[in-house]
């Protein structure tokens, strides 16, 4: 084809062809090194390119064939063709999707997977690998409210009960280690298993969903290559005004009306001498007549001119600061690759003195021998973590028992020198207490910073090695075993000067009949340590079959069986007496029970810690898959699995569960009533199966746990059980049915490639929870009788919007996810819904016909415009009979808002580039869900604790109805009148939004022009969390981020290889 001029730039085509048999390679991927420009072959193996004159190097990418580079001079005059070789390794050198057992052309599957690549994994800058999943990966979402158990969702939830998390491998095995030890650098690829026919391989811990990480490897066939990445990360200082609350001025204000009230008379008078603020002691002082009206109100004025969370920014809160190390060393022979790599991590935390340490090694050896028919790997990887805690943070700074300080408590005086807050008991009483020999008893926050240490060290270690051999040139026999174990230790010197020790040492001080004193817990240190092993033994045998026959025809197969044993000990002490000079402390008696001397009628044992643990898990699984492939147009798929515990039934039979998928694939662009140019590759794809779930909490004998009486039990240090479960002899495993349908796409040009899937879920025999009658001795009943069922889409769309020196490229990712739960036995507590609902808490409450996390509210009749009390309905009527609200309520009357998480996510990527320079913005948006904010409770208020900001904005005149939400100040605390409105449907918002996530900004360097032997040079700029675009609400906070909201960062790095 002769070239043509297009906007300066030249058009030319070519062809790719087959070195074999000649015939053109459609679909070939075709990318000129260095840029974003890429196009891909049609039917006839032609492909164009819009470029400016110049030498390019062209890389040609296709299933089956080696790639390969070449460069060019643009324009060519005439049609050439461009020659490819077919792969002499054969099928495993050129797989591209891994499911942990096998790898799979991604032309050939045919269920639901997302591949994570290199370059788009370092795209983010962050210690942890499953980070960099976030806004990139479809399907998948980071639960930002949800309970620490709950971290990630692929295409919903599986589960109401049981681990709803999904499992993670790494380098073919289940990772049973903190991801934490796994580094980032790592990393070449992750790949994430979304349906049956993708998962089902791994049987019963699939049902969350499966991430799959590989790790680097050399490269048979390359020189020796040297990689370095360093970066730097700076983040933001937490926001200690990000939260609003009362202001001390309006704290002091109701300290001012409690004290007219009489409130804190009790107080003086309580046998435990509880604590009073600096300000409650002051109206108490002017009562007494001890200072005079003037100096009354100067010391209020000055409590009212300080907020003690200045002094959290300033002494507690710092910016962080994490910098990140890595070198690796790779490179082969022809029958050998090998790759040895190290990591530095050091990050110094949000709060002051905390930081942590990861040292990562790594050493992977690949062989093939005996003419490529014996393949042997082994891999060594390695990870000691250790982290340094010396600040506790700011919600650990207590006023009594877990209420918070007060809020203009004053951490140092203007010099910076440390002063005491008031704690547990008023402060008459602990100096007395020093005057009659105890330990100082002040707490001092800016002391205790460097007085309890604690340290965490972790020694992860991972073997994992394979062998497989070429039995036939059809059938490949392998084995494969992972040995991992992990040594954990902890350890906290509770300093003598610190105020934990002394305040332990004379709660149980005693008071002789001569005055005299003694002391049950010795008067030095204290030290709790804790030492915890795991291991996992791993062992997997392998049959492989492949076949091709005729020209049209090929069948892979495995099969194969895998076990796998598990276990856990572990142990926690406590050492009183502890001098760690001499490495000694002291016996003690833990069966006595001591009066206390803040109140000698409370008798307590001193504290008792030691703990044993011994856990052993073990498994046996069988597993077969097939794929058939017909003239590449037509895949079948089928996957069976059988995993086996003793957790479940007491027959054989019930100790199993077989679980299969099957899937389809339909290459339509093959067909040859295909003639649609604009796309030429179209593919349809359908899948069925199941996957499974296992709560190990449960199991099908009766389950108890043994446990040693506290301190303030009757019977201290005395054993006793407590039962688990009731025997449950037809327990069975969560199963989960899965429909995909599937529709991937492909323009002629590589301007317009992606994907649509529509899912559907069913989750069978989940464990829930059903009313049992008296008679049968338990109330409620935990088993398999609960249902749930969600559906929804996955849609990818990348699109080359400009190609040639300045490119311009867009990655669309939308999902929808709608739950809900179809099948539970037990009708929660109306409270249980309330609370619970949003699942921000950890603990769920289902409802029947609505998403397992959902928002529930009381209708919200306004302010009662003659007090300003909250308002709901009761018998279709306005009502502040709070009780007869709340007794009489059922679900059917609560307003259902929608799910309280997002039912409809994705991201917007733009990557624009231009000579070396990279540019990429992610926008994210979830939407679809709503929260319900935080408002002023009365309760704590009128016992002194700060509440929220909104205090300033209620009700106070007739009138102030027109203006505000927020109800009056009652005359008493009243339980029902706070939650009435806390739970009201006007405290209900919409969490729509979208966010600029990040920026990543990258500019590689032009080092062939320098003569010199560095093969690449990359720097780049990466910034997080750069904040909301758009939000539904008109709420001030970030709708995902209720307690801190997310704190910018910017990162600095750079990529040699040389």
């Amino acid at each position: 084809m002769t070239p043509s001029r297009i906007y300066g730039q030249i058009q030319a085509s070519a062809r790719v062809i087959s070195a074999e048999d000649s015939q053109p390679l459609a679909g070939t991927l075709v990318k000129v090194t260095g840029t974003s420009v890429v196009a891909v072959s049609d039917g006839e193996g032609r492909f164009e390119l819009n470029l400016e004159p110049g030498e390019y190097p062209l890389q040609f990418t296709m299933l089956g064939f080696l790639t390969t580079e070449i460069t060019v001079t643009f324009p060519w005059e005439t049609e050439r063709d461009f020659v490819l070789e077919q792969d002499s390794y054969g099928l495993d050198e050129v797989e591209v999707l891994s499911t942990g057992y096998q790898q799979l052309p991604k032309e050939r599957v045919t269920g639901s997977f997302v591949h994570i690549d290199r370059e788009l994994l370092e795209r983010r800058v962050s210690p942890g690998i499953l980070e960099r999943l976030e806004d990139v990966t479809s399907g998948l979402i980071f639960n930002r409210r949800g309970g620490p158990g709950d971290r990630i969702n692929i295409r919903g939830r599986s589960t109401l009960f049981a681990n709803s998390q999904p499992l993670i491998i790494v380098d073919n095995f289940p990772y049973d280690g903190d991801i934490q030890n796994i580094n980032p650098n790592d990393v070449e690829s992750i790949t994430v298993l979304r349906d049956a026919a993708a998962a089902s391989i791994w049987g019963a811990q699939a049902g969350n969903g499966v991430i799959v990480i590989t790790t680097k490897r050399g490269i048979k066939g390359q020189r020796p290559t040297v990689s370095i990445n360093s970066n730097t990360t700076i983040g933001e200082r937490p926001d200690a005004f990000y939260r609003p609350v009362m202001s001390p001025t309006e704290v002091i204000g109701m300290e001012r009306e409690l004290f007219g009230r009489n409130y804190y008379n009790n107080q003086i008078i309580n046998v435990n001498r509880p604590p009073l603020t600096p300000g409650v002691e002051a109206l108490f002082e002017h009562r007494a007549g001890r200072i005079t009206e003037s100096e009354l109100e100067n010391r209020l004025s000055g409590y009212a001119g300080h907020d003690v969370r200045n002094d959290f920014d300033r002494y507690f809160y710092r910016s962080t600061h994490l910098q990140q190390y890595s070198a690796s060393v790779s490179g082969g022979s022809d029958h050998h690759s090998y790759l040895f790599s190290a990591g530095y991590d050091r990050n110094s935390e949000e709060l002051v003195g905390n930081q942590n340490i990861r040292i990562s090694l790594q050493a992977r050896n690949d062989w093939k021998l005996l003419n490529d028919r014996l393949a042997i790997h082994s891999t060594i990887y390695y990870a000691k973590a250790s982290r340094e805690r010396s600040n506790e943070g700011v919600g650990n700074i207590y006023f009594s028992g877990a209420n918070p300080t007060y809020a203009y408590a004053r951490m140092a005086d203007s010099n910076g020198n440390p002063l005491p807050v008031v704690r547990n008991h008023r402060r008459d009483f602990i100096l007395d207490a020093e005057h009659n020999g105890l330990l100082n008893w002040e707490y001092y926050p800016l002391d205790e910073l460097r007085r309890n240490p604690e340290r965490n060290l972790s020694d992860d270690l991972r073997l994992n090695s394979g062998l497989s051999y070429q039995l036939t040139p059809d059938l490949i026999a392998e084995v494969q075993y992972q040995y991992w174990t992990n040594r954990g230790s902890s350890d906290q010197h509770f300093a003598y000067e610190s105020y934990f020790t002394r305040n332990l040492i004379n709660q149980y001080t005693q008071v002789g009949p001569q005055e005299d004193l003694s002391f049950p817990i010795p008067r030095t240190g204290i030290l709790d340590v804790g030492h915890q092993i795991a291991q996992t033994h791993n062992v997997r045998g392998n049959l492989r079959y492949r076949k091709d026959w005729g020209e049209k025809n090929e069948l892979n197969a495995l099969a194969g069986i895998e076990l796998k044993d598990y276990q856990l000990q572990g142990q926690t002490a406590r050492y009183y007496g502890y001098n760690p000079n001499l490495a000694a402390s002291v016996p003690m008696d833990h069966l006595t029970r001591y009066p206390m001397y803040y109140n000698n009628g409370l008798l307590q044992a001193v504290p008792f810690r030691g703990e044993l643990t011994d856990l052993v898990d073990r498994f046996y699984s069988y597993y077969a898959n097939a794929a058939y492939s017909y003239d590449k147009r037509l895949d079948l798929t089928i996957s069976v699995r059988r995993d086996q515990s003793n957790l479940f039934g007491v027959d054989a039979n019930q100790r199993g569960v077989p679980l299969y998928s099957a899937g389809a694939g339909w290459l339509l662009s093959n067909e040859g009533f295909y003639n649609w140019e604009a796309l030429p590759y179209l593919k349809l794809r359908s899948s069925f199966g199941f996957n499974g779930n296992v709560d190990k909490s449960l199991a099908a004998e009766t389950t108890a746990l043994y446990l040693t009486g506290s301190g303030s039990s009757i019977n201290p240090g005395l054993p006793y059980g407590r039962i688990m479960n009731p025997p449950n002899p037809d327990l069975r495993w969560e199963r989960i049915r899965i429909i995909n349908l599937g529709l991937d796409f492909e323009s002629r040009s590589g301007r317009l490639t992606g994907n649509v899937e529509y899912y559907w879920k069913q989750g069978l025999d989940l464990i829930g929870d059903a009313m049992m009658p008296p008679s049968s001795g338990v109330t409620e009943f935990r088993g398999n009788t609960a249902q749930t069922q969600s559906e929804g889409f996955d849609l990818i769309l990348k699109t080359g919007n400009i190609q040639g020196r300045f490119a311009w490229n867009s990655t669309f990712l939308f999902s929808t996810n709608r739950e809900i739960v179809k099948e539970y036995l037990l009708d929660p507590p109306l409270n249980n819904i309330l609370a619970n609902g949003e699942g921000t808490s950890g603990l769920v409450a289902p409802v029947e016909g609505r998403p397992l996390f959902s928002i529930f509210s009381y209708r919200w009749a306004g302010l009662d415009p003659d007090n300003g009390n909250p308002r709901g309905f009761l018998n279709g009527e306005a009502s502040n009979n709070y009780l007869a609200i709340i007794n009489n309520s059922a679900v059917e009357d609560l307003v259902y808002h929608g799910s309280a998480r997002p039912t409809l996510f994705g991201a917007l990527r733009n990557d624009f580039s231009y000579g070396g320079f990279t540019l990429s913005a992610n926008i994210s948006y979830r939407m679809g869900y709503f929260y319900r904010r935080e408002s002023v409770l009365y309760n704590p208020v009128l016992t002194g604790t700060r509440g929220h900001a909104d205090f300033s904005q209620r009700w106070q005149v007739p009138g102030d109805e027109l203006i505000t939400d927020v109800p009056s100040l009652p005359s008493g605390a009243n339980l029902n009148r706070d939650n009435l409105y806390r739970y009201s449907e006007i405290l209900v918002e919409r969490g729509d939004h979208i966010r600029l996530q990040d920026v990543n900004l990258t500019y590689e360097w032009p080092v062939s022009r320098w003569n010199i032997s560095l093969s690449r040079i990359q720097t780049y700029v990466y910034v997080n969390n750069l904040g909301i675009l758009w939000k539904a609400s008109d709420d001030a906070m970030d709708p995902d981020f209720r307690t801190m909201r997310p704190l910018r960062s910017v990162s600095l790095g750079a990529r040699i290889d040389f």
